[in-house]
């Protein structure tokens, strides 16, 4: 089977498996939302404030936060490629979370209940958010971070791969039923969010396969002009869809206004309903910065560090010091991000979608993966491979020595 054809078929079972959850989540909708609401009425009259402060905790580890950090690790301690995928990963799977948010409007337990209240949200409740992220990026990092030969030498490290990616699935039904008992989603939210992050992860590793480009193959992609074409092109729709269903929808009279300003009083106008969808939708600022950075660091290490395209994609080597480098000049390139805190949320509309999530998203992703990556590799501070000219052989070199040494042996031969 060619290569063509089976990637057409994973693409038709894909399909086949949104179709199958996408159905399913809209005929049993309704009936799971009412069990749910009476499913937490049962919890909050058992619920101890013991187990309430760990449902509080581990939302925040399935949460924004908890994703930055997780790219942090990748990006400081593994290839170029493999930090890349993560952030599609993890934007793509924000912005489609916010896209449907907007799309179906449906409420969350607590605006229909307000007795159900636990944790203040303004956005719509469908599908979750948390469970839809933490399933698609906590899936993405422990494939990336089991990547390796190491685990797959012996029946031991297996074991532990498996262990890891259990407990990986542990962690996300823990995000998951903590939404629930905290009366922020209903049964058909967590897991319709849940079954779409999977779709997500499913699609960069089995389709697009993001991961397994490296070195010199990951970097003609970058500057593959077709490529880079569709991609921006791909970008300005995705941007412009996110937009305009948030203009056709935004006036929408909405029945739970009233419940949602009196459970959450504090709570900044661009963090209710549909402005909120619009808010996480724009976070896809953030790739269009990182692929540009890409693309910009792809032109100058084919300039001037021509033929040595894996060890910079694996610049993440290097002695201990050089990893405390890294993080300091990287973070010095995160500055742009402050702006999420600096600019006030009672600010119009368009200044907090521009100046406090599209700006920043883009300028801090794209100072990341060029300047940031670039400037580490100037100042030395990277894989020492990068700056090796004496025992380095490019692989057209070696081609070349191997040409000579069989044209030297069948000399020999012929002489013989």
């Amino acid at each position: 089977m060619t290569e063509n054809k089976l990637l057409l078929i994973k693409i038709i079972v894909f399909l086949i498996y949104l179709g199958i959850v996408i159905g399913t989540e809209i005929s049993y909708r309704d009936s799971l939302f009412k069990k749910s609401l009476m499913t937490i009425r049962e919890w909050k009259s058992d619920m101890s404030e013991a187990f309430k402060v760990f449902c509080t905790i581990i939302i925040y580890v399935g949460s924004a936060p908890g994703f930055l950090f997780l790219l942090a690790i990748i990006h400081i301690l593994f290839p170029i490629h493999k930090s890349f995928t993560y952030l599609n990963v993890f934007l793509y799977s924000y912005y489609f979370n916010n896209l449907l948010k907007m799309i179906y409007s449906n409420p969350r337990p607590f605006w229909v209940d307000p007795n159900l209240y636990s944790s203040c949200n303004g956005g719509f409740g469908n599908p979750s958010g948390h469970s839809m992220c933490s399933a698609a990026i906590f899936l993405t990092f422990s494939h990336i971070i089991t990547d390796f030969k190491y685990f797959s030498e012996n029946n031991l490290r297996k074991l532990l791969r498996v262990c890891i990616f259990l407990l990986t699935v542990g962690l996300i039904i823990a995000i998951m039923i903590s939404r629930v008992y905290l009366g922020a989603h209903s049964f058909n939210q967590i897991i319709f969010g849940s079954l779409l992050g999977v779709a997500i992860y499913l699609f960069f590793f089995n389709i697009l396969k993001m991961h397994k480009l490296a070195g010199k193959s990951f970097f003609n992609k970058l500057i593959d002009m077709k490529i880079i074409i569709c991609s921006f092109v791909f970008y300005f729709i995705f941007l412009l869809t996110g937009i305009l269903t948030w203009y056709f929808v935004k006036d929408n009279f909405n029945v739970y206004k009233v419940t949602v300003q009196e459970t959450c009083p504090d709570l900044k106008r661009y963090r209710k309903f549909y402005d909120d969808g619009l808010y996480g939708v724009l976070s896809i600022c953030g790739l269009i910065g990182a692929h540009l950075g890409l693309i910009i660091l792809a032109y100058l290490v084919e300039k001037k560090y021509a033929e040595k395209y894996d060890c910079v994609n694996h610049w993440y080597r290097g002695r201990f010091r050089h990893y405390i480098y890294r993080i300091l000049v990287s973070s010095v390139f995160c500055i742009p991000f402050i702006l999420i805190y600096i600019i006030p949320g009672n600010s119009s509309l368009s200044i907090v979608f521009i100046f406090k999530v599209g700006v920043p998203y883009f300028l801090t992703f794209l100072n990341l993966y060029r300047p940031g990556i670039y400037s580490c590799i100037r100042l030395k501070i990277c894989n020492r491979n990068i700056y090796d000219t004496k025992n380095f052989h490019s692989d057209i070199e070696i081609q070349n020595n191997y040409k000579d040494l069989i044209t030297i042996n069948n000399s020999s031969v012929k002489f013989r």
